[in-house]
């Protein structure tokens, strides 16, 4: 564990620069993940000594039991003074929360590894998972066995429109404008739905950066959630003050490109060494429509405007309008939005 050097944000960081320093005096380029359960806010100087620091106890297969080992769950989750462990993925999130500035480029806070395709959460809730890892900018680190990894999971962890959220060269954190409490309890007796939103690098060209927005279904049913542009660009003026507010915005769905069940059989049929044998051709064949990040980096293709990372365009809102969606139980929705140009009016119109 720590072997005695921890207690204060003093002890804990020079423990870890030790490590950071000696990563350094090797000249080479070294991702340093920084891992004490979230122990003596490493929020707060993280990022002078690594790339990633765990914000929390270790994350396990569920979305919202109750477990006394992860404590902290709550208002006063961001003042933990026990990381613990078995901690849901609901638990983790609000810990996270309170935290979201703290994230910027090269420094990030880090919600612990993937859980998507372990088998204990249902399609809806791994989609919800790996949407609310990307958009708080968390390293998006499997935790599956690939060896037996299932067409549905697969087609979750290569969303590249996903992934671009996460990747975005702004480095900027989502964070969260709502969540309230609802009669749709589930069977843990929680029912908590969420809206997070978010700035991005710009993909039109103009004054106004691209916003990342999700929505998390925390009720037990399927449920209509709204989120307006008030609240959207709430950092921008409150109450509905900020320019965007007044502003046209297409609205791309980055779910719905979500690979087939049969190309994901498919590619994983393609990558094992019996597939390769019997067909002649390698996953990359097989995916060949689908983003390539290994040719092409996220910055890279977004500066492009590659459509693979937009998403699918599926309405416009209008000004001081509402992003509409319907969304499973424990479930996501996950839209980019992108300005329309604004019209420009005559001299004789002012």
């Amino acid at each position: 564990y720590n072997e005695g050097y921890a207690g204060n944000q003093q002890i804990s960081s020079a423990r870890y620069r030790t490590m950071g320093d000696a990563l350094n005096a090797t000249g080479r380029p070294i991702l340093y993940s920084l891992c004490n359960w979230g122990e003596d806010y490493p929020w707060n100087w993280g990022s002078t000594v690594a790339n990633s620091w765990r914000i929390s106890g270790d994350v396990y297969d569920n979305w919202d039991l109750y477990d006394a080992r992860c404590p902290c769950d709550g208002p006063n989750a961001f003042n933990c003074e026990l990381p613990g462990f078995h901690c849901s993925i609901t638990n983790i999130m609000n810990k996270a929360s309170f935290i979201v500035s703290k994230a910027q480029p090269g420094a990030w806070n880090d919600l612990d590894m993937l859980e998507v395709g372990n088998g204990a959460m249902t399609d809806a809730e791994y989609v919800a998972h790996f949407s609310m890892w990307a958009v708080v900018k968390s390293p998006l680190i499997m935790g599956n066995d690939i060896r037996s990894i299932a067409p549905k999971d697969l087609s979750i962890l290569s969303n590249a429109a996903v992934i671009a959220i996460n990747q975005d060269p702004s480095g900027s954190s989502a964070a969260r404008r709502w969540m309230y409490e609802t009669d749709e309890v589930d069977s843990n007796g929680k029912a908590a739905p969420q809206m997070w939103s978010g700035s991005l690098n710009s993909t039109t060209g103009g004054d106004y950066s691209d916003m990342v927005v999700l929505l998390v279904n925390g009720n037990s049913a399927t449920t209509v959630m709204n989120a307006s542009l008030a609240d959207i660009f709430i950092d921008s003026g409150p109450s509905g003050t900020a320019k965007q507010v007044k502003m046209s915005w297409e609205v791309y769905d980055l779910w719905a490109n979500r690979m087939s069940d049969e190309e994901a059989s498919a590619i994983i049929s393609s990558s094992s060494d019996a597939g390769n044998a019997t067909t002649g051709y390698n996953a990359t064949t097989v995916g060949a429509g689908r983003y390539n990040a290994t040719k092409t980096s996220y910055a890279e293709g977004l500066a492009q405007n590659s459509s693979l990372l937009l998403g699918n365009l599926t309405t416009t809102v209008q000004p001081s309008g509402t992003v509409v969606a319907t969304v499973d139980p424990h479930g996501a929705a996950l839209f980019r939005l992108r300005a329309l140009p604004t019209a420009v009016r005559k001299r004789d119109e002012l």
